[in-house]
């Protein structure tokens, strides 16, 4: 499998949920070179320990979705060039190539992503993995702390 069918599987393997749709949106708005980690968790409206929470997260998005993947699996996504970080150009090609991911990305403020709201918004597949919207649901108040 190459790269970039390994990225729409990894993405397209269940719904995306509202920390990744952060760390998507911010690298596509952000400088060519990509955002470093505190600048990153800024515009998330989280610490950089909950960043760092959150690109783990998304490892293991990749490791359960694809089973095995040698080294850092966020790479496959995200890549890290010094301490910058910037969207993988099969993330973005994908991105690109899925209007309904891409203006939910486009056209949604940033905080319907945080991470200190009650209520936040998963980007959800279709039925055919095709396409998908954006679902609002409700935080349980233990994961706000």
């Amino acid at each position: 499998m190459n790269k970039q069918a390994k990225v729409e599987k990894v993405l397209k393997c269940r719904t995306i949920p509202p920390g990744q749709l952060c760390i998507y949106k911010a690298l596509l708005e952000g400088p060519p070179e990509g955002l470093r980690l505190p600048q990153l968790a800024a515009t998330n409206d989280r610490s950089v320990q909950e960043m760092q929470s959150t690109l783990g997260a998304l490892g293991s998005r990749v490791t359960q979705c694809l089973k095995t993947v040698p080294g850092s699996p966020s790479r496959l996504l995200i890549h890290k060039d010094g301490h910058r970080y910037r969207l993988a150009p099969e993330l973005l090609s994908f991105i690109q190539a899925t209007p309904s991911l891409q203006a939910a990305l486009r056209d949604n403020p940033m905080s319907k992503f945080h991470r200190h709201t009650k209520k936040a918004w998963k980007f959800c597949w279709n039925d055919q993995a095709t396409g998908g919207q954006l679902q609002e649901f409700e935080r349980k108040q233990q994961d706000l702390q």
